[in-house]
């Protein structure tokens, strides 16, 4: 079971808005001081979304001896904030064509569901304690919507991670067709 906290609104609007700078930095909300934004710093980094890197701009946290240090976000804070790279240029272009016809539908970006889909297209693909933390569900809630993306059209594939035997989820794209894609139970049975 994952100890991890989840992703609150409040994180995923700040991972968002890093995700948009080239060089990933968070920037501290103004209404965050003190303490409360030193908290909110190491929490940001407990979950494995964002790691401490020393001077530049925007500067999270100042200590009395001069070293000021920011945040930037590590590749899982990345996929979480589901800002894709041209993402920002093509909504304000209108430049987004129509989802092929065999294309699954896609949520709305900002729904848990929109998180789960970002994380299971990144190439490793994510485990459950990710997912878990991503949505704040709990794990039997993360394989229910797996089920349901399934269900949608979505080709999942569910492998063993060798270091540590956690399994591991991901979207095949759709030109790399696998052998065995993975089904629930009850579809396997009939």
């Amino acid at each position: 079971m994952p100890t991890d906290p989840p992703v609150t609104p409040l994180h995923h609007d700040l991972l968002r808005a890093a995700a948009r700078r080239s060089d990933h930095r968070l920037t501290p909300p103004d209404r965050v001081l003190g303490g409360a934004r030193k908290r909110l710093g190491e929490k940001l980094i407990a979950i494995g979304v964002a790691e401490r890197v020393v001077g530049g701009e925007p500067i999270w946290d100042r200590s009395p001896s001069g070293g000021d240090s920011g945040l930037r976000l590590t590749d899982v804070g990345i996929a979480l904030a589901g800002v894709q790279a041209d993402e920002a240029s093509e909504q304000e272009a209108g430049e987004r064509g129509p989802a092929p016809a065999s294309a699954p539908d896609e949520p709305r970006a900002s729904t848990k569901i929109a998180r789960v889909l970002v994380l299971l297209r990144q190439p490793d693909g994510a485990d459950l304690q990710i997912l878990t933390a991503a949505t704040g569900w709990q794990p039997h809630t993360v394989r229910a919507a797996l089920t349901g993306l399934r269900g949608k059209g979505h080709v999942i594939e569910a492998r063993k991670r060798e270091n540590d035997g956690r399994s591991v989820y991901r979207i095949l794209p759709a030109a790399e067709p696998t052998s065995k894609p993975t089904q629930p139970a009850s579809a396997a049975s009939n």
